[in-house]
């Protein structure tokens, strides 16, 4: 471990485990990983409503992968429903609500760990990002943490 002990010997075993896994799946990319080992969207994304009124989420959702892995993102202005494109009304009912599942239940239990774990590194839940339609990158800085549990109230405001 990177702790202490023989540091060497690991490195040389976890590269001997990395490539018969190499060998035993060549094929293997981290994007089919996440895109079959992962949630589809109405396994994520379970109840969504605008302006008070329902809507299937995953229609207008796209998955893509990111950084943070894979992600949902919504295109509301792609809609052909004219209520679902503009907010009229500047109130938490008013705009986009949207119930998430983190699926808490998969979680490994690693509480018998004793080695550290850079804890800032995972967090559970989900990360919000308000982007311009065409944008390719994620700011890991700049998005809202929505942890299991909780509820958060946003409000977006367009400036020219």
């Amino acid at each position: 471990n990177i702790f202490g002990g023989n540091i060497e010997a690991d490195l040389v075993k976890e590269n001997d485990d990395f490539l018969r896994f190499q060998a035993a799946n060549p094929n293997f990319t981290i994007n089919n990983f996440f895109a079959e080992a992962g949630f589809e969207c109405s396994e994520i994304l379970k109840l969504c409503s605008f302006a008070g009124r329902p809507f299937d989420c995953c229609q207008y959702a796209t998955t893509i992968m990111t950084d943070l892995g894979l992600c949902q993102v919504l295109n509301l202005q792609a809609s052909p429903t004219v209520w679902m494109r503009k907010q009229t009304t500047s109130s938490e009912e008013g705009g986009l609500q949207i119930v998430l599942d983190a699926h808490l239940e998969e979680l490994i239990d690693d509480s018998l760990n004793s080695e550290p774990v850079f804890t800032t590194r995972f967090e559970n839940g989900f990360k919000l990002y308000v982007e311009e339609v065409d944008a390719s990158t994620y700011n890991p800085s700049t998005g809202i943490v929505v942890s299991p549990g909780d509820i958060i109230y946003t409000g977006v405001s367009l400036t020219t």
